[in-house]
């Protein structure tokens, strides 16, 4: 080595300089993609900045323990900037590997979601069905986000597929259910008189009332019961946040919309399972005439009856009603889209 390699102190050539500034842009704007406009600027700035800096004291360091060898204190400087800007690219995959994650679960969700109304609207449709349905729906799902790669990507990937089967469930249990009483004539009073089958009706109310209230509930946690099955994903990237934020508001306004259906039919099926309580207590004491009305021997049960009736009759009209308005809004909002 000559002496002419050797310096007093550790400079860098403009060309080394604009090397480091185009190590740092390379970084920098393999971080900000995704991020917020307001903070690219600042993030790019920075790890120019930063790749010089370090890069520099990384050199100098070298430079000084190599006996102020210029050319090792300078190709540091150089394989350490590289290293700075390369050293982005496994972190720029894995952000774009869960930006391609949500998208491609986002083009995924509107056949998913067709396909689950036509089975909610089979008017023979049953509780033992749905667990089969859900299954299917979410193996063709998981093959469709099945390109997915990289660890954040794919972590989203299962995070949906496991809200979105707990959301076909929830729902699709409660449609079984609706079905299953009005396939069965579950509140038909005639058909009560004639078969006095108490308890598989009573049964079938119950169920209606357990599959609402899980709905209800599951619809009222929103964002939070998401949140819940994306384990591991980062809930600070704004591609999640805005995720998150459309699923609470598609969950809240149908909730909002269909809620007041779902508390009015909670109502009914509670107020009929009086009924039918009332019925069975007193079946030695009533019989069905030849249209199928039912007549009470004595006035005491005659009035017990039609007090609870009364009310069970205004629910009906409230319930009909409210689901009235909410086939109106669906056919509104369907041809406003």
């Amino acid at each position: 080595m000559t002496e002419q390699s050797r310096e007093t102190a550790f400079n860098l050539s403009w060309l080394l300089l604009s090397w480091g500034v185009l190590c740092g842009l390379f970084a920098g704007g393999l971080m900000s993609i995704g991020e917020p406009v307001s903070t690219k600027s600042g993030m790019i700035a920075g790890a120019i900045i930063g790749a010089i800096l370090f890069s520099y004291g990384a050199g100098w360091i070298v430079w000084r323990i190599s006996g102020r060898r210029k050319e090792w204190g300078r190709s540091t400087f150089v394989i350490v900037a590289a290293l700075m800007g390369l050293g982005q690219i496994f972190p720029f995959l894995e952000k774009s590997s869960l930006s391609s994650a949500i998208a491609i679960s986002a083009s995924a969700m509107p056949e998913q979601e067709s396909r689950a109304r036509h089975h909610i609207a089979d008017p023979n449709l049953k509780p033992e069905d749905v667990g089969p349905i859900v299954a299917e729906l979410d193996e063709e799902l998981r093959g469709k986000l099945a390109v997915i790669v990289g660890e954040q990507g794919r972590k989203f990937a299962d995070g949906i597929r496991s809200f979105r089967r707990i959301y076909l469930f929830r729902e699709l249990s409660y449609a079984a259910a609706l079905q299953t009483a009005v396939r069965d004539k579950t509140v038909d009073l005639a058909a009560v008189a004639r078969q006095r089958d108490f308890d598989p009706r009573r049964r079938q109310c119950a169920a209606l009332i357990t599959e609402s209230d899980r709905y209800s509930a599951f619809l009222d946690a929103g964002a939070a019961a998401m949140r819940q099955e994306l384990v591991g994903v980062d809930f600070e990237r704004d591609e999640v946040k805005q995720v998150l934020a459309g699923s609470a508001k598609a969950m809240n306004e149908t909730s909002a919309n269909y809620g007041p259906v779902i508390e009015s039919r909670v109502r009914y099926a509670r107020a009929y399972m009086r009924l039918l309580d009332h019925l069975e207590e007193s079946a030695e004491r009533w019989s069905a005439n030849s249209e199928g009305l039912i007549e009470f021997q004595t006035d005491q049960d005659l009035e017990k009856f039609v007090a609870i009736a009364a009310p069970l009759d205004e629910e009906r009209k409230v319930m009909q009603e409210l689901e009235r308005l909410h086939l109106q809004k669906a056919s509104d909002a369907k041809e406003k889209a």
